[in-house]
């Protein structure tokens, strides 16, 4: 973080291919276009998110989520609050 006068300016993360816990990502096209996805884990080959609206558990192979970046298919859009995540966490597991 930048302080400048006052201001607080943050650093923006990339588009990146490596997920990690509260990364948020919209989906521009496919089977689940229009929708956000949240990063919950990391299942062996495959990631693990929750789509939303609709709370759709998705296990999405590695390579077709890199694929899905490169193409920008999927796009990063931020990092969840600690409060948010957990309550989306939550629906993954149930």
């Amino acid at each position: 973080m930048i302080v400048k006068n006052g201001m607080k300016w943050f650093s923006t993360i990339k588009n990146t291919k490596t997920p990690k816990k509260r990364f948020l990502y919209a989906v521009k096209n496919g089977d689940h276009a229009g929708k956000f996805i949240a990063y919950i884990d990391t299942l062996q080959d495959h990631y693990c998110f929750l789509a939303v609206p609709g709370n759709d558990k998705l296990k999405v192979p590695i390579k077709d989520f890199e694929n899905g970046i490169d193409n920008g298919i999927v796009e990063f859009v931020e990092k969840l609050p600690n409060d948010v995540y957990k309550v989306l966490e939550a629906q993954h597991l149930t």
